[in-house]
Protein backbone atom coordinates (compact mmCIF):
# COMPACT_ATOMS: atom_id res chain seq x y z
CA UNK A 1 0.00 0.00 0.00
CA UNK A 2 1.46 3.26 -1.07
CA UNK A 3 1.81 5.92 2.02
CA UNK A 4 -0.30 9.03 1.25
CA UNK A 5 -0.55 10.89 4.45
CA UNK A 6 -3.04 12.87 3.69
CA UNK A 7 -5.31 10.19 3.59
CA UNK A 8 -4.36 9.51 7.22
CA UNK A 9 -5.78 10.76 11.05
CA UNK A 10 -3.46 10.85 13.33
CA UNK A 11 -3.42 9.92 17.25
CA UNK A 12 -0.48 10.95 19.48
CA UNK A 13 0.50 9.17 22.43
CA UNK A 14 2.73 11.31 24.62
CA UNK A 15 4.88 10.62 27.87
CA UNK A 16 5.39 12.24 30.78
CA UNK A 17 9.13 12.11 30.60
CA UNK A 18 10.89 14.71 27.97
CA UNK A 19 14.25 14.54 26.87
CA UNK A 20 14.98 17.80 24.68
CA UNK A 21 17.73 18.17 22.00
CA UNK A 22 19.71 21.15 22.69
CA UNK A 23 18.21 24.03 20.25
CA UNK A 24 18.18 23.85 16.22
CA UNK A 25 16.50 25.69 13.83
CA UNK A 26 13.76 24.88 11.14
CA UNK A 27 14.09 26.63 8.11
CA UNK A 28 12.52 26.98 4.49
CA UNK A 29 14.52 25.59 1.79
CA UNK A 30 12.23 25.26 -1.35
CA UNK A 31 8.45 24.68 -1.97
CA UNK A 32 5.96 26.63 -1.88
CA UNK A 33 3.62 24.42 0.24
CA UNK A 34 1.04 23.81 -2.72
CA UNK A 35 0.69 20.52 -4.81
CA UNK A 36 2.75 20.92 -8.02
CA UNK A 37 6.05 20.07 -10.24
CA UNK A 38 7.17 23.65 -10.90
CA UNK A 39 10.63 24.36 -11.00
CA UNK A 40 12.56 27.96 -9.78
CA UNK A 41 13.92 29.14 -6.43
CA UNK A 42 12.76 28.76 -2.99
CA UNK A 43 9.21 29.37 -2.23
CA UNK A 44 9.28 29.51 -5.89
CA UNK A 45 9.21 26.24 -6.79
CA UNK A 46 6.31 23.00 -5.78
CA UNK A 47 6.41 19.49 -4.81
CA UNK A 48 3.89 16.67 -5.04
CA UNK A 49 5.12 14.45 -1.64
CA UNK A 50 8.62 14.78 -1.50
CA UNK A 51 8.82 11.37 0.32
CA UNK A 52 12.57 10.63 0.26
CA UNK A 53 15.87 13.25 0.11
CA UNK A 54 19.23 12.49 -0.35
CA UNK A 55 22.29 14.57 -0.75
CA UNK A 56 25.34 14.54 -2.93
CA UNK A 57 29.40 15.72 -2.01
CA UNK A 58 28.23 18.98 -3.47
CA UNK A 59 25.43 19.20 -1.52
CA UNK A 60 23.15 19.08 -4.25
CA UNK A 61 19.81 17.63 -2.53
CA UNK A 62 17.74 15.09 -4.64
CA UNK A 63 14.06 14.36 -4.08
CA UNK A 64 11.73 11.18 -4.74
CA UNK A 65 8.60 13.29 -6.20
CA UNK A 66 6.21 10.68 -5.52
CA UNK A 67 3.18 11.96 -6.57
CA UNK A 68 4.55 13.87 -9.73
CA UNK A 69 6.65 10.47 -11.40
CA UNK A 70 9.56 12.63 -10.82
CA UNK A 71 13.26 13.48 -9.60
CA UNK A 72 13.96 16.99 -8.44
CA UNK A 73 16.92 18.45 -8.31
CA UNK A 74 17.83 21.18 -5.41
CA UNK A 75 20.92 23.10 -5.68
CA UNK A 76 22.81 24.45 -2.49
CA UNK A 77 21.49 28.30 -3.29
CA UNK A 78 18.05 26.56 -3.96
CA UNK A 79 17.29 26.25 -7.18
CA UNK A 80 14.97 23.51 -8.07
CA UNK A 81 15.19 21.49 -11.07
CA UNK A 82 13.78 18.26 -12.46
CA UNK A 83 16.65 15.66 -12.97
CA UNK A 84 14.58 12.75 -14.76
CA UNK A 85 10.93 12.01 -15.33
CA UNK A 86 8.10 13.23 -17.78
CA UNK A 87 5.69 13.11 -14.89
CA UNK A 88 3.58 10.85 -16.23
CA UNK A 89 3.43 7.25 -13.89
CA UNK A 90 5.02 4.61 -16.33
CA UNK A 91 8.24 2.63 -16.89
CA UNK A 92 10.37 3.99 -19.84
CA UNK A 93 13.97 4.34 -19.38
CA UNK A 94 15.43 7.46 -21.36
CA UNK A 95 16.92 10.86 -20.89
CA UNK A 96 15.70 13.57 -18.57
CA UNK A 97 12.16 14.16 -18.95
CA UNK A 98 11.55 11.13 -21.69
CA UNK A 99 11.83 8.68 -19.04
CA UNK A 100 8.90 7.50 -17.13
CA UNK A 101 8.64 6.52 -12.91
CA UNK A 102 5.61 4.95 -10.78
CA UNK A 103 5.96 6.41 -7.23
CA UNK A 104 9.47 6.62 -6.57
CA UNK A 105 9.61 6.07 -3.10
CA UNK A 106 13.85 5.98 -2.01
CA UNK A 107 16.54 7.66 -3.73
CA UNK A 108 20.66 7.61 -3.17
CA UNK A 109 23.59 9.51 -4.15
CA UNK A 110 26.87 8.13 -5.44
CA UNK A 111 30.26 9.61 -5.06
CA UNK A 112 30.29 9.81 -8.59
CA UNK A 113 27.46 11.83 -9.14
CA UNK A 114 24.92 8.57 -10.31
CA UNK A 115 21.61 8.65 -8.23
CA UNK A 116 19.70 5.78 -7.64
CA UNK A 117 15.88 5.08 -7.60
CA UNK A 118 13.48 2.54 -5.73
CA UNK A 119 10.58 2.90 -7.93
CA UNK A 120 8.17 1.53 -6.15
CA UNK A 121 5.19 0.55 -8.21
CA UNK A 122 7.36 -0.79 -10.96
CA UNK A 123 9.49 -2.70 -8.53
CA UNK A 124 12.48 -2.05 -9.82
CA UNK A 125 15.51 -0.51 -8.93
CA UNK A 126 16.48 2.55 -11.08
CA UNK A 127 19.68 4.45 -12.06
CA UNK A 128 20.36 8.22 -13.29
CA UNK A 129 23.56 9.54 -14.64
CA UNK A 130 25.15 12.76 -13.87
CA UNK A 131 23.76 13.51 -17.66
CA UNK A 132 20.02 12.61 -16.59
CA UNK A 133 20.18 9.29 -18.24
CA UNK A 134 17.75 6.70 -16.69
CA UNK A 135 18.36 3.01 -16.67
CA UNK A 136 17.18 0.07 -14.88
CA UNK A 137 19.95 -1.60 -12.43
CA UNK A 138 17.49 -4.39 -10.82
CA UNK A 139 14.12 -5.49 -11.06
CA UNK A 140 11.14 -6.26 -13.20
CA UNK A 141 7.66 -4.65 -13.19
CA UNK A 142 6.02 -8.05 -11.46
CA UNK A 143 6.08 -8.07 -7.64
CA UNK A 144 7.86 -11.26 -6.16
CA UNK A 145 10.72 -12.03 -4.20
CA UNK A 146 13.94 -13.48 -6.51
CA UNK A 147 17.93 -13.07 -6.15
CA UNK A 148 19.58 -12.91 -9.36
CA UNK A 149 20.73 -10.49 -11.59
CA UNK A 150 19.86 -7.42 -13.53
CA UNK A 151 15.60 -7.56 -14.89
CA UNK A 152 15.62 -11.58 -13.21
CA UNK A 153 15.31 -10.37 -9.80
CA UNK A 154 12.31 -9.37 -8.15
CA UNK A 155 11.38 -6.80 -5.26
CA UNK A 156 7.69 -6.11 -3.78
CA UNK A 157 7.19 -2.18 -3.72
CA UNK A 158 10.72 -1.41 -2.29
CA UNK A 159 10.94 1.90 -0.37
CA UNK A 160 14.51 2.63 0.43
CA UNK A 161 17.82 3.23 -1.12
CA UNK A 162 21.32 3.25 0.30
CA UNK A 163 24.71 3.32 -1.59
CA UNK A 164 27.99 2.41 0.11
CA UNK A 165 31.64 3.44 -0.76
CA UNK A 166 32.19 0.88 -2.82
CA UNK A 167 28.86 1.49 -5.31
CA UNK A 168 27.14 -1.38 -4.15
CA UNK A 169 23.30 -0.32 -3.51
CA UNK A 170 21.34 -1.75 -0.13
CA UNK A 171 17.38 -1.30 -0.71
CA UNK A 172 14.68 -1.61 1.63
CA UNK A 173 12.38 -4.60 -0.14
CA UNK A 174 9.42 -3.07 1.87
CA UNK A 175 6.78 -5.76 1.28
CA UNK A 176 8.94 -8.38 1.57
CA UNK A 177 10.05 -7.57 4.84
CA UNK A 178 13.82 -8.03 3.75
CA UNK A 179 17.43 -5.56 2.97
CA UNK A 180 18.58 -7.11 0.14
CA UNK A 181 22.05 -6.02 -1.77
CA UNK A 182 23.04 -5.06 -5.38
CA UNK A 183 26.30 -5.32 -6.86
CA UNK A 184 27.45 -2.67 -9.35
CA UNK A 185 26.90 -5.01 -11.43
CA UNK A 186 23.42 -6.05 -10.65
CA UNK A 187 23.59 -8.31 -9.31
CA UNK A 188 21.02 -8.77 -6.17
CA UNK A 189 21.05 -10.60 -3.16
CA UNK A 190 19.32 -11.24 0.20
CA UNK A 191 21.34 -9.25 3.28
CA UNK A 192 18.69 -10.07 6.27
CA UNK A 193 14.71 -10.70 6.83
CA UNK A 194 12.47 -13.16 5.71
CA UNK A 195 9.01 -12.92 3.98
CA UNK A 196 7.07 -13.28 7.02
CA UNK A 197 6.44 -10.03 8.89
CA UNK A 198 7.84 -10.33 12.70
CA UNK A 199 10.98 -8.70 15.08
CA UNK A 200 13.44 -10.82 15.56
CA UNK A 201 16.96 -10.65 16.04
CA UNK A 202 19.93 -12.31 14.95
CA UNK A 203 21.75 -13.11 11.58
CA UNK A 204 20.70 -12.69 7.73
CA UNK A 205 17.73 -14.70 7.14
CA UNK A 206 17.34 -15.49 10.82
CA UNK A 207 16.41 -12.42 11.34
CA UNK A 208 12.83 -10.43 10.67
CA UNK A 209 11.49 -7.02 9.56
CA UNK A 210 7.87 -5.86 9.57
CA UNK A 211 7.33 -3.44 6.46
CA UNK A 212 11.07 -1.49 6.34
CA UNK A 213 10.73 2.12 4.81
CA UNK A 214 14.25 3.83 5.39
CA UNK A 215 17.69 2.96 5.16
CA UNK A 216 21.15 4.42 5.82
CA UNK A 217 24.44 3.35 5.86
CA UNK A 218 27.84 4.34 8.26
CA UNK A 219 31.32 4.91 7.67
CA UNK A 220 32.21 1.26 8.75
CA UNK A 221 29.23 -0.48 6.50
CA UNK A 222 26.38 -0.76 9.64
CA UNK A 223 22.92 -0.55 7.73
CA UNK A 224 20.18 1.31 9.79
CA UNK A 225 16.51 0.24 9.64
CA UNK A 226 13.73 1.97 9.63
CA UNK A 227 11.15 -0.76 10.48
CA UNK A 228 8.30 1.19 10.48
CA UNK A 229 5.78 -1.51 10.67
CA UNK A 230 7.50 -2.38 13.95
CA UNK A 231 8.31 0.97 15.54
CA UNK A 232 11.41 0.27 15.75
CA UNK A 233 15.28 1.59 14.42
CA UNK A 234 17.19 -1.54 13.56
CA UNK A 235 20.93 -2.49 12.95
CA UNK A 236 22.51 -4.84 10.51
CA UNK A 237 26.74 -5.40 10.74
CA UNK A 238 28.64 -6.05 8.13
CA UNK A 239 28.31 -9.64 8.67
CA UNK A 240 24.56 -9.43 8.32
CA UNK A 241 23.48 -9.43 12.25
CA UNK A 242 20.67 -7.81 13.01
CA UNK A 243 20.12 -6.03 16.49
CA UNK A 244 17.67 -3.29 17.61
CA UNK A 245 19.09 0.25 18.60
CA UNK A 246 16.18 1.76 19.52
CA UNK A 247 12.02 1.35 20.35
CA UNK A 248 10.18 -0.83 21.68
CA UNK A 249 7.76 -1.66 19.35
CA UNK A 250 5.06 -0.20 20.68
CA UNK A 251 3.47 2.84 19.34
CA UNK A 252 4.54 6.03 21.10
CA UNK A 253 7.19 8.93 21.17
CA UNK A 254 8.41 8.26 24.57
CA UNK A 255 12.58 9.56 24.61
CA UNK A 256 14.75 7.48 26.47
CA UNK A 257 17.25 4.87 25.84
CA UNK A 258 17.46 1.77 23.72
CA UNK A 259 14.13 -0.31 23.92
CA UNK A 260 13.01 2.60 26.62
CA UNK A 261 11.85 4.74 23.80
CA UNK A 262 9.04 4.40 21.35
CA UNK A 263 7.95 5.78 17.62
CA UNK A 264 5.09 5.90 15.36
CA UNK A 265 5.92 4.55 12.02
CA UNK A 266 9.08 6.39 11.90
CA UNK A 267 9.80 6.16 7.34
CA UNK A 268 12.98 8.41 7.04
CA UNK A 269 16.70 7.50 8.06
CA UNK A 270 20.25 9.14 8.17
CA UNK A 271 23.41 8.67 9.99
CA UNK A 272 26.36 11.16 10.21
CA UNK A 273 29.91 10.49 10.61
CA UNK A 274 30.13 10.07 13.90
CA UNK A 275 27.24 7.54 14.15
CA UNK A 276 24.34 9.54 15.55
CA UNK A 277 21.41 8.16 13.46
CA UNK A 278 18.29 10.85 12.78
CA UNK A 279 14.75 9.61 12.08
CA UNK A 280 11.66 11.10 10.54
CA UNK A 281 9.37 9.76 12.86
CA UNK A 282 6.52 10.59 11.07
CA UNK A 283 3.29 9.58 12.12
CA UNK A 284 4.52 11.94 15.30
CA UNK A 285 5.73 14.36 13.18
CA UNK A 286 8.93 15.01 14.60
CA UNK A 287 12.30 14.68 13.64
CA UNK A 288 14.68 12.03 16.44
CA UNK A 289 18.03 11.52 16.63
CA UNK A 290 19.64 8.33 17.93
CA UNK A 291 23.02 8.57 19.68
CA UNK A 292 25.32 5.47 18.76
CA UNK A 293 24.63 4.06 22.31
CA UNK A 294 21.36 4.14 21.56
CA UNK A 295 19.65 7.57 23.55
CA UNK A 296 16.90 9.33 21.69
CA UNK A 297 15.45 12.27 22.47
CA UNK A 298 13.55 15.03 20.12
CA UNK A 299 15.33 17.18 18.07
CA UNK A 300 12.71 19.17 15.88
CA UNK A 301 8.99 18.99 16.17
CA UNK A 302 6.01 19.89 18.86
CA UNK A 303 4.26 16.69 17.24
CA UNK A 304 1.38 19.24 16.47
CA UNK A 305 1.02 18.91 12.47
CA UNK A 306 1.97 22.07 10.69
CA UNK A 307 4.18 23.74 9.22
CA UNK A 308 5.31 25.88 11.74
CA UNK A 309 9.18 27.35 11.13
CA UNK A 310 11.44 28.29 14.29
CA UNK A 311 13.61 26.56 17.12
CA UNK A 312 13.48 23.21 18.03
CA UNK A 313 10.24 22.19 19.42
CA UNK A 314 8.69 25.13 18.45
CA UNK A 315 8.62 24.21 14.97
CA UNK A 316 6.21 21.82 13.41
CA UNK A 317 6.24 19.22 10.99
CA UNK A 318 3.23 17.09 8.99
CA UNK A 319 4.08 13.70 7.94
CA UNK A 320 7.97 14.00 7.62
CA UNK A 321 9.33 10.98 5.31
CA UNK A 322 12.60 11.93 3.64
CA UNK A 323 15.92 13.01 5.50
CA UNK A 324 19.16 13.77 4.07
CA UNK A 325 22.78 15.49 5.67
CA UNK A 326 24.49 17.91 3.49
CA UNK A 327 28.14 18.07 3.48
CA UNK A 328 28.21 20.95 6.05
CA UNK A 329 25.78 19.26 7.88
CA UNK A 330 22.55 20.68 7.79
CA UNK A 331 19.72 18.06 8.18
CA UNK A 332 16.85 18.48 5.37
CA UNK A 333 13.25 16.80 5.70
CA UNK A 334 10.99 16.17 2.86
CA UNK A 335 7.71 17.06 4.60
CA UNK A 336 3.78 16.14 3.72
CA UNK A 337 3.56 19.75 3.28
CA UNK A 338 4.84 19.40 -0.23
CA UNK A 339 8.00 21.48 1.63
CA UNK A 340 11.50 20.53 1.76
CA UNK A 341 12.69 22.06 5.11
CA UNK A 342 15.94 22.50 6.37
CA UNK A 343 17.40 22.13 9.76
CA UNK A 344 20.43 24.21 10.96
CA UNK A 345 22.69 24.42 14.41
CA UNK A 346 23.18 20.90 14.74
CA UNK A 347 26.20 20.93 17.22
CA UNK A 348 29.57 19.08 15.40
CA UNK A 349 27.79 17.30 12.70
CA UNK A 350 29.92 15.97 9.90
CA UNK A 351 28.00 14.13 6.87
CA UNK A 352 29.30 11.05 5.15
CA UNK A 353 31.32 11.36 2.36
CA UNK A 354 33.62 9.34 0.62
CA UNK A 355 37.13 9.87 0.39
CA UNK A 356 37.29 11.43 -2.78
CA UNK A 357 38.82 14.87 -3.58
CA UNK A 358 39.21 15.52 -7.18
CA UNK A 359 37.67 14.06 -10.51
CA UNK A 360 38.31 15.52 -14.24
CA UNK A 361 41.68 16.37 -13.65
CA UNK A 362 43.73 17.06 -16.85
CA UNK A 363 47.17 18.57 -17.25
CA UNK A 364 47.95 20.29 -20.61
CA UNK A 365 49.65 21.22 -22.84
CA UNK A 366 51.78 18.20 -23.70
CA UNK A 367 54.26 18.47 -24.73
CA UNK A 368 54.61 22.32 -23.57
CA UNK A 369 57.53 24.89 -23.25
CA UNK A 370 57.07 27.08 -20.37
CA UNK A 371 53.84 26.46 -18.10
CA UNK A 372 51.24 23.85 -17.65
CA UNK A 373 47.71 23.73 -16.52
CA UNK A 374 45.75 21.64 -14.18
CA UNK A 375 42.39 21.86 -14.92
CA UNK A 376 40.65 19.93 -12.05
CA UNK A 377 37.37 19.77 -10.69
CA UNK A 378 37.25 19.98 -6.57
CA UNK A 379 34.59 17.78 -5.13
CA UNK A 380 35.75 17.96 -1.16
CA UNK A 381 37.92 21.33 0.03
CA UNK A 382 41.74 19.68 -0.03
CA UNK A 383 45.19 20.25 -0.08
CA UNK A 384 46.67 19.29 -3.81
CA UNK A 385 50.41 18.26 -4.92
CA UNK A 386 51.31 18.47 -7.66
CA UNK A 387 55.08 16.69 -8.00
CA UNK A 388 57.45 16.66 -11.62
CA UNK A 389 59.64 13.71 -11.07
CA UNK A 390 62.11 12.42 -13.80
CA UNK A 391 61.92 9.19 -15.73
CA UNK A 392 64.48 7.60 -12.82
CA UNK A 393 61.60 9.22 -10.02
CA UNK A 394 63.87 11.92 -9.06
CA UNK A 395 61.20 15.17 -7.58
CA UNK A 396 62.70 18.02 -9.76
CA UNK A 397 59.41 20.43 -8.70
CA UNK A 398 56.33 21.00 -6.76
CA UNK A 399 53.96 22.57 -6.13
CA UNK A 400 51.17 22.84 -3.26
CA UNK A 401 47.41 24.16 -4.42
CA UNK A 402 45.02 24.89 -1.75
CA UNK A 403 41.31 25.45 -3.71
CA UNK A 404 37.98 25.42 -2.67
CA UNK A 405 34.81 22.94 -4.38
CA UNK A 406 34.48 23.86 -7.95
CA UNK A 407 36.04 23.94 -11.14
CA UNK A 408 39.90 24.88 -11.06
CA UNK A 409 42.07 25.64 -13.99
CA UNK A 410 45.88 26.27 -12.25
CA UNK A 411 49.16 27.08 -13.77
CA UNK A 412 52.28 25.93 -13.16
CA UNK A 413 55.49 27.06 -13.80
CA UNK A 414 58.09 24.63 -15.63
CA UNK A 415 60.29 26.99 -17.18
CA UNK A 416 63.46 25.95 -15.46
CA UNK A 417 62.94 22.66 -15.79
CA UNK A 418 65.44 21.26 -19.37
CA UNK A 419 63.84 19.55 -22.07
CA UNK A 420 62.98 16.15 -21.77
CA UNK A 421 60.38 13.63 -20.32
CA UNK A 422 58.97 13.61 -16.77
CA UNK A 423 56.08 12.01 -15.07
CA UNK A 424 53.32 14.21 -13.03
CA UNK A 425 51.64 13.17 -9.62
CA UNK A 426 49.06 15.30 -8.13
CA UNK A 427 48.12 13.88 -4.47
CA UNK A 428 45.26 14.93 -2.15
CA UNK A 429 44.35 12.41 0.26
CA UNK A 430 44.98 8.82 -0.52
CA UNK A 431 44.40 9.94 -4.12
CA UNK A 432 46.66 9.78 -6.64
CA UNK A 433 46.77 10.59 -10.82
CA UNK A 434 49.88 10.29 -12.66
CA UNK A 435 50.34 11.68 -16.30
CA UNK A 436 53.39 11.92 -18.42
CA UNK A 437 54.86 15.42 -19.44
CA UNK A 438 56.96 16.14 -22.06
CA UNK A 439 59.01 19.49 -22.25
CA UNK A 440 60.10 20.44 -25.37
CA UNK A 441 61.61 24.34 -26.48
Amino acid sequence: MQLNLKSFTFLFLFSSTLYIQAQVQVNPFAGSGTYGNANGTGAAASFGAPISLASDILGNIYVADNLEYQIRKISPTEVVTTLAGSGIGGILNGAGATAEFHSPSGVAADVSGNIYIADTYNNMIRKITPAGIVSTLAGYVYTGYLDGSGTNARFYYPRGVAVDASGNIYVADTENNMIRKITPAGVVSTVAGQLIPGSANGTGTAASFNGPQGIAIDVSGNLYIADSGNNQIRKISPAGEVTTLAGSGATGNTNGSGSGASFNFPCGITVDASGNVYIADTFNNIIRKITPTGIVTTLAGSGVQGNANGSGTSASFYGPQGLALDPSGNLYVGDDNDLVRKITGLSNVTAITQSVFYSDIKLYPIPTSNQLTLAVTIINEANITVEILTLTGTKVASTEIISNVGYHELNISVESLPTGMYVANIYSGNEITSQKVVIAR
